[in-house]
């Protein structure tokens, strides 16, 4: 089954209760305003590494908490029971920024102790090329509309960033936990205007700037920004109360 956990306010991932007649989610037009830190990264001995494998180290994620303040956060509380996650996660977002395109960076995290973060799994996904689905064409690539004071009703928009493959057990008492960045410094390089093959020539208005100096990530019941995890056997429950 797709167990969908939204982004709630104070950085909380609730779960939508079965049966329960409306999101427990604040009603109209709501959004986190998020400023980018684009010295976010993974390290050098990510899973990227194995591409050519230079350093010739196991793969291991060891600061995942030391990086948090690096990145928009978003914790489940402790869970109640083991809950096994097999397939591909996604993080379904409803955006706005402050320019015409965005790398974005989801991980997939599970938080054993405020000290004690453990990578899952990841994707990655170029603003622009939020079409779905994606033919890799420039006619799919899209500017994001630019906004200045948001958040706004008319400007919002819908980026599903899918995550790779796993099967994954998340412990009693542990908490599922989603970060989003905006760079990772140690594995990509974000390329100015005349390095990028051609890729600004598709944003023609000289004046947009080409990259975020601010997020508005969107919880609200009207747009509301979901994690979207396949998980084996019965909905996971939760030490706590699950409302925002």
């Amino acid at each position: 089954s797709t167990e969908r956990m939204f982004f709630g306010g104070q950085g909380k991932l609730v779960n939508f209760q079965a049966g329960s007649s409306k999101l427990p989610l604040p009603p109209g037009v709501t959004a986190d305003q998020w400023i980018p830190d684009y010295e976010a990264g993974t390290g050098r001995v990510s899973r990227w590494n194995l591409v050519q494998h230079i350093s010739m180290q196991v793969v291991r994620y060891p600061d995942r908490a030391a990086r948090g303040p690096q990145c928009l956060v978003y914790a489940s509380l402790p869970l109640e029971k083991d809950m096994v996650v097999s397939g591909s996660p996604a993080v379904d977002l409803r955006m706005e920024m402050d320019a015409a395109d965005a790398g974005i960076f989801a991980y997939l995290e599970e938080e054993v102790t405020p000290d004690e973060v453990r990578y899952v799994t990841e994707g990655q996904l170029l603003a622009s090329h939020r079409k779905r689905p994606s033919t890799f064409l420039t006619t799919d690539v899209k500017p994001m509309p630019v906004v200045q004071d948001g958040p706004s009703k008319d400007k919002v928009e819908h980026l599903t960033v899918r995550m790779q493959p796993i099967s994954y057990c998340f412990r009693a008492g542990s908490r599922i936990r989603v970060s989003l960045a905006a760079a990772d410094v140690d594995n990509f390089l974000w390329h100015d205007a005349d390095q990028l093959l051609g890729h600004w020539k598709l944003f023609p208005d000289p004046n947009v700037p080409k990259r975020a100096s601010k997020w508005w990530v969107h919880r609200g019941q009207t747009a509301p920004s979901v994690l979207e995890l396949p998980v084996e056997g019965d909905a996971p429950t939760f030490l706590g109360d699950v409302t925002v």
